[in-house]
This record gives C-alpha cells, sequence and structure tokens, in this order.
C-alpha cells in the first residue's frame, strides 16, 4: 500500500487532500487483518482485499465506489459449526461532512470531520451484508444436518421440538361433522 497525501494512517484519509479526478485506494489482507475495526469482522486471509475511488462531488460530499472483498467467519445457524463465508461488496456510496437539515436524509454516510476513517465505513457496510441466518451446507442443513445430533449431545443446541399443526384439530372436527 502506498501512503498518499489524503492518507494520515492506514484506513485514515484526509478527504480536503483528494485531488478533484478523485483518488484510488487499496487495501490488501495484512492491512485489513491488523486494522481493529475490521479484524473481527474478517478471518485472516491472503484473498482479503479492499478497492475503492473517492470523488470530491463538492466541497462537503464525496462519492466512493469500489469493492469489498473478505473471508467472514460465521457461525451455522443449524448447528453452530464455524462457516467461512466469502463476501463480495459492491460500494457506491456518498460522504458528507456537512451536516444536513434536521429531518432530511439525502442519502450520505454522514462523517463528523473530513479525517474519515473508512475502516468504520467498510465495517458498518460489511455488518449490514451479514445474513441473520447462514447454514453451512445450505438447504441440506435443514433437512439433514451431519453436525446437528452432535452439537445436541455437546448441549450447544436443544433439540426442536415437533410441530403439530394448529389447525389439525380443526380438521378432525371438519370431517365428524360432514
Amino acid at each position: 500500500m502506498v501512503m498518499t497525501l489524503a492518507m494520515l494512517s492506514k484506513f485514515l484519509i484526509n478527504l480536503e487532500n483528494i485531488p478533484y479526478e478523485g483518488e484510488d485506494f487499496e487495501f490488501k489482507a495484512d492491512a485489513i487483518n491488523e486494522n481493529t475495526n475490521l479484524k473481527e469482522i474478517s478471518l485472516k486471509d491472503s484473498s482479503n482485499m479492499v478497492q475503492f475511488k473517492v470523488q470530491p462531488i463538492d466541497s462537503f460530499h464525496y462519492s466512493v465506489k469500489g469493492l469489498i472483498n473478505l473471508i467472514q467467519p460465521l457461525n451455522c445457524s443449524r448447528c453452530g459449526e464455524d462457516v467461512n463465508k466469502p463476501i463480495k461488496i459492491t460500494i457506491d456510496d456518498f460522504l458528507s461532512t456537512q451536516v444536513e437539515t434536521e429531518g432530511e436524509d439525502q442519502g450520505f454516510f454522514l462523517i463528523k470531520s473530513n479525517d474519515w476513517d473508512a475502516s468504520e465505513f467498510i465495517r458498518e457496510l460489511v455488518v449490514l451484508d451479514t445474513p441473520v441466518q447462514v447454514y453451512k451446507y445450505g438447504e441440506k442443513c435443514l433437512k439433514s444436518c451431519p453436525h446437528y445430533n452432535n452439537a445436541v449431545e455437546k448441549g450447544w443446541l436443544s433439540k426442536a421440538e415437533e410441530k403439530t399443526n394448529p389447525f389439525a384439530e380443526l380438521e378432525k372436527l371438519k370431517g365428524k361433522l360432514q
């Protein structure tokens, strides 16, 4: 990674020093793995990479376009096994250093100063992209997860109760009435 005039540290970028034509930034695995905001949301992997271009729109607004490639450590929602999920996020957002009038949402990420910590921005995008439920073996996990019984035996999970159809009794009554 080459430090530029706009960069105060690996992820801290001074927006005032970005030229009108914009500036490209690239963060490889070593910088991502060392950053405190990013190391807990990504595995140490040589394929981790974040690339983006910041371009001024005016004195207070900036366009950010690029790509995030990370391996995210998650747990299977069925059995709790580790799942290393590759994620790819396309960045197409805007930053604003100007406080908008109250109640208006202009679609900008509001930042408090011209010194922008890009790692917080990246973290937020990754967290928002994280799925609520992840299955190690996809839909196959819901039918027959090879690790589910092992997780129950170890006490990590409790066995799901057999769900009964709440309308089953009504069906029986309907049958008697006819």
